[in-house]
């Protein structure tokens, strides 16, 4: 059949509507839904969702989109939970989330800030997040934590900040220099021993990866690596109270080892040790150590999350699935 010249399809998707096809007719402008993502039970009216722009240091607006429950009161009481990503020009999209709506539930405010490094706004937006100005990407994060707090969504006690990969990275760099803002973190799959995994070419991507980070053979490149790699940054004697647990996974892109290090050097930092020197958390860590009969076994633990509800769960398929008052950490492939 021949395409109808006086009417266009579109799709769309926002925090608070699932992907939807439309089809609206030139002529008259009238819109006709064609099919909507079933959610089932869901009061999609519940929902409430807003773009703000979060000043950073040097005077750029950093865009965050926000989305909560209509009736959570943003006063300073509420669980929030900042993602990021800011990395090889990615654009972090604003869409719907099924797993996300238990948390909104039990009264979370979920922010994703749209740092520099990703690509949301364009190349320049990647330029600026990116070699020598990657540490725009962990400002940003850290200035929309900061306004965020300022505009009553969370506070520190409360707030969260989660990443994957890329953003796992980002989560290492933001604890190890604003440890005071948060009270969990979650990194899965993290990228957090950037200098070391740069410097050894013969892991699939490095090379190709110098684009992105640089090379840290150069000495000006393995200046700026180390000064926000979190393996060489996280500074002694952190709080205890901001918790990172890491979900490696089999795969090329980041290797489960990578990890591992970078959460022993982090959980050496942030837990007290005993009098003999051990840690209990970094020997709860190796009891949830995939098996070397299956290399792929994601590795789980739960972390305290102060300011959630005891509502209900939602549902248990997303990546957190969490008794009352705690994250549980799966990553999901």
């Amino acid at each position: 059949a021949e395409a109808d010249p006086r009417a266009y399809r579109v799709e769309l998707e926002s925090p608070v509507l699932p992907r939807t096809w439309l089809e609206i007719d030139l002529r008259t402008d009238e819109r006709r839904e064609l099919r909507r993502t079933p959610v089932v039970g869901v009061e999609l009216d519940d929902y409430v969702t807003e773009r703000r722009w979060a000043p950073a240091a040097d005077g750029v607006e950093i865009p965050v989109t926000i989305v909560r429950r209509r009736d959570t009161p943003v006063d300073g009481t509420a669980a929030l939970l900042v993602t990021g990503y800011g990395a090889y020009e990615i654009a972090n999209p604003a869409g719907f989330s099924h797993s996300r709506l238990s948390l909104l539930d039990r009264g979370a405010i979920v922010a994703t800030a749209h740092v520099r490094g990703g690509g949301e706004l364009g190349r320049a937006w990647w330029e600026q997040g990116r070699l020598g100005a990657k540490a725009n990407t962990f400002g940003d994060t850290i200035a929309a934590t900061e306004y965020l707090i300022a505009e009553g969504f969370g506070a520190p006690g409360r707030t969260a900040v989660w990443g994957g990969s890329a953003g796992g990275l980002l989560v290492g760099a933001t604890i190890s220099a604003r440890p005071d803002l948060f009270a969990a973190a979650v990194a899965e799959v993290p990228f957090v021993d950037v200098v070391k995994t740069m410097l050894d070419e013969s892991l699939p991507l490095t090379v190709i990866e110098w684009e992105e980070w640089g090379d840290p053979r150069e000495p000006g490149a393995y200046r700026t690596i180390r000064s926000y790699s979190p393996y060489e940054t996280l500074p002694a004697g952190s709080p205890g109270k901001t918790r990172l647990r890491s979900a490696p996974s089999c795969g090329v892109r980041r290797w489960p080892r990578s990890a591992a290090r970078g959460l022993a050097q982090i959980t050496s930092a942030i837990v007290p040790r005993s009098s003999s020197g051990s840690s209990s958390r970094a020997r709860s860590w190796s009891t949830n150590w995939p098996s070397t009969s299956s290399p792929c076994t994601p590795a789980t633990s739960a972390t305290r999350w102060p300011g959630l509800s005891a509502r209900p769960l939602r549902m248990t398929s997303g990546t957190f699935t969490a008794a009352p008052s705690s994250v549980r950490v799966a990553h999901q492939r």
